[in-house]
């Protein structure tokens, strides 16, 4: 019994303009995000930039979304007569977002403050808010799985996904590097952001820090994700930046898995795959032929090719 299709075809239609709308908002976020992403990096020296942000005041709220250092920054305030609005603030020690009062739930990165009834401080008050960080890890690796999906290349790259055991070396060979760059610190004096020039220096600095009164060490590569300063007055003072932290994971476990992939795909660029009617010797069409030979080298064809051969008419 033949079903009809008819009434699919509007169906199908919507379908591909959805998918095909979720493609461009998946590349035009993309885009967004690395765009600021490279914008607020700072990636040798703090980042000296202009804050990108848009706002929308109205009597009784105030909207803004900012664009900062540790990710996309929502806000939704309730500002009461001579209270100071809340804002954007680089983000604070432990990655809670700039955000110290009221419940606050922060991991990774992500950030939820919500302050219901307002805070009384000594000298100032907070309205009532709420902020969500969005981090840009989270909105690159979304964004960048959902178009690898959409447009299709996402099988392609899963069909390189064939590990050798050359593909396993360069992933171990990546891994180790990738551990040895964010796990050993880097030893700075203050004033100026003095490195080591020697490894006796960092050694010194870094095993020995009783050598120097003032010490700052610094962990995460390219981003710091880590740092602990020591100071007569402040031996324990630390900042961790999660951000930071899962920026360097993506970014280490995209390159781990590319080193997997380089073999396969460098296969494939050298020999590439024939199609199935093909000789796997010397690439000959077999179409039409009825041997168990390739009538151009005389290699001998696989049982596939014979099934494959002779179910053509």
């Amino acid at each position: 019994m033949t079903r009809c299709k008819f009434s699919e075809g509007p169906v199908i239609l919507m379908k591909h303009a959805i998918s095909r709308a979720l493609l461009v908002v998946c590349l035009a976020v993309l885009l967004a995000t690395m765009a600021a992403f490279l914008w607020t990096a700072g990636l040798h020296e703090p980042a000296s930039h202009a804050r990108v942000g848009i706002a929308l005041r109205l009597p009784a709220s105030l909207s803004q979304v900012v664009v900062q250092d540790d990710g996309l920054h929502l806000l939704h305030q309730r500002p009461s007569f001579g209270q100071r609005s809340t804002g954007f603030e680089p983000a604070g020690n432990f990655g809670r977002g700039g955000y110290g009062h009221g419940v606050i739930v922060s991991g990774l990165g992500f950030t939820f403050a919500w302050l219901p009834q307002g805070f009384q401080g000594s000298d100032y008050v907070e309205s009532p808010y709420m902020a969500i960080v969005l981090p840009y890890w989270l909105l690159i690796a979304g964004s960048a799985l959902g178009f690898l999906y959409l447009s299709g290349l996402a099988r392609r790259l899963v069909g390189l996904c064939r590990f050798t055991r050359t593909s396993w070396a360069l992933m171990a060979l990546g891994s180790v590097g990738f551990l040895v760059l964010n796990g050993l610190p880097s030893a700075e004096l203050p004033g100026g952001r003095t490195h080591p020039k020697t490894i006796s220096q960092w050694y010194m600095r870094t095993f020995e820090p009783s050598t120097h009164s003032r010490i700052t060490h610094r962990f995460g590569y390219p981003f710091t994700w880590f740092q602990h300063r020591r100071a007569p007055s402040r031996p324990h003072d630390v900042d961790w930046r999660q951000h930071r932290m899962m920026d360097n994971l993506l970014l280490g476990a995209s390159v781990i898995l590319m080193l997997g992939m380089a073999p396969e795909a460098g296969r494939r660029l050298i020999d590439p795959p024939k199609p199935p009617m093909a000789c796997r010797r010397c690439g000959y069409d077999l179409r039409g032929n009825h041997s168990e030979f390739c009538p151009e080298c005389g290699h001998q064809l696989s049982v596939t090719q014979k099934d494959q051969l002779n179910d053509k008419p």
